[in-house]
């Protein structure tokens, strides 16, 4: 091969590892449209997805396939995963179920709590009134106006663990360690970024969206919303997590 042929390949050679380059950085984000898309892009695999919500504890499986599409997503590839590895599903759906009750346990005991003191104390207020008087009537809404203050916090307990119960699942997903879901360093140090933030409030937005939308249809709405919502959810939160240092 003569000298100028042989630079001409070189000079090629580059040329297609630069468009490489170029590709794989633009496809290292996937849009919040084409995550919109993406349930639909095997409508077989979509049924499937839809059947198994339909079967209570099986349904774990769908979790599981859900947290494959973020697995997926942090890899930068954006296509819907095959139904396979069924058990290892199941076992990561329910294991994110477990991590979610967890961060909403704080919440729940507080609720509890509240609601219990709460209902302790109308009674012993009531033993001292007659039933269906103005009188007991003020001294329900006193009892509900003191305890405000411990809904508030309940609820404010509720909403962080919204918030951050997503990311430390995809933690989880991320090392493959059950543990890691509470390594609170990581997961707040990800959870308290705008990346995060924008993705969660848009992503959220859509999802509460679609189910209310599709749970108008009779029988297969419910489950049809929450398999595209739950793909376009941990596909988009999944992305992002691998962007944020």
């Amino acid at each position: 091969m003569s000298p100028a042929r042989k630079k001409t390949k070189k000079i090629v050679k580059r040329k297609v590892r630069k468009k490489e380059v170029r590709s794989l950085g633009a496809s290292r984000t996937i849009s919040f449209i084409d995550a919109v898309k993406l349930p639909f892009q095997d409508i077989k695999k979509l049924l499937i997805g839809m059947l198994l919500l339909f079967i209570p504890i099986v349904s774990f499986i769908v979790r599981g396939y859900f947290l494959k599409c973020a697995k997926k997503a942090m890899n930068y590839k954006f296509k819907l995963p095959e139904w396979e590895g069924w058990w290892d599903l199941f076992v990561k759906g329910f294991l994110a179920r477990v991590i979610a009750f967890i961060y909403f346990l704080p919440a729940v005991i507080v609720f509890f709590y509240v609601f219990g003191t709460s209902m302790i104390e109308l009674v012993i207020r009531l033993a001292d009134t007659e039933l269906v008087t103005d009188v007991a009537a003020n001294q329900i809404l006193t009892t509900l106006f003191s305890n405000i203050g411990g809904l508030v916090f309940a609820c404010v307990l509720c909403t962080l663990a919204w918030y951050l119960a997503p990311m430390a699942i995809l933690n989880f997903v991320k090392k493959n360690k059950f543990l890691s879901a509470f390594s609170l360093a990581a997961v707040f140090n990800k959870a308290f970024s705008m990346k995060y933030f924008n993705a969660w409030v848009l992503v959220v937005v859509y999802s509460l969206a679609v189910i209310i939308v599709f749970s108008m249809i009779p029988i297969v709405g419910g489950v049809f919303g929450t398999f595209i919502a739950g793909v376009t959810f941990y596909t988009l939160l999944g992305n992002v997590y691998s962007k944020i240092k």
